[in-house]
């Protein structure tokens, strides 16, 4: 008899947001090898299995790709929204968004603190930039 191979979790508990000179960043690591940037955070580099990685917070705004609105869930108040915002930093990244009636497709977003809701994505598009 044959014993299964062991499992290995490659995903690290992590802070996704961090605060660099009262401005919010993404908590993300980057190989070394690669330059790849990797969120949720990992032990090893999706791309080429690299396992020297570097912390690194990037900035957090970027440009809203696609989004939905959600009506079910065991865990949060409903409705909320989520999006798909690639990041400036060249990344796509899955967050929940501020305001459903408030964004457009293709807005530019940025990470923003909410007292109900946590870290979310609102829409700086008309804003002076």
């Amino acid at each position: 008899m044959t014993t299964p191979p062991a499992v290995k979790e490659d995903l690290v508990p992590s802070e996704p947001v961090v605060l660099v000179e009262g401005e919010p960043r993404l908590a993300m690591l980057r190989c070394e090898d690669c330059d790849q940037l990797l969120q949720p955070t990992r032990a090893v580099c999706f791309r080429c299995l690299n396992s020297r990685l570097r912390a690194d917070a990037v900035e957090s705004s970027g440009t809203l790709y696609a989004f939905t609105r959600v009506h079910v869930s065991a865990h949060r108040e409903v409705p909320y929204a989520i999006g798909y915002v690639d990041l400036d930093a060249g990344v796509r990244i899955l967050g929940q968004l501020a305001d459903f009636d408030a964004v457009s497709l293709g807005d530019r977003v940025a990470l923003t603190r909410d007292d109900r809701r946590g870290w979310v994505f609102a829409s700086t598009t008309g804003e002076a930039q």
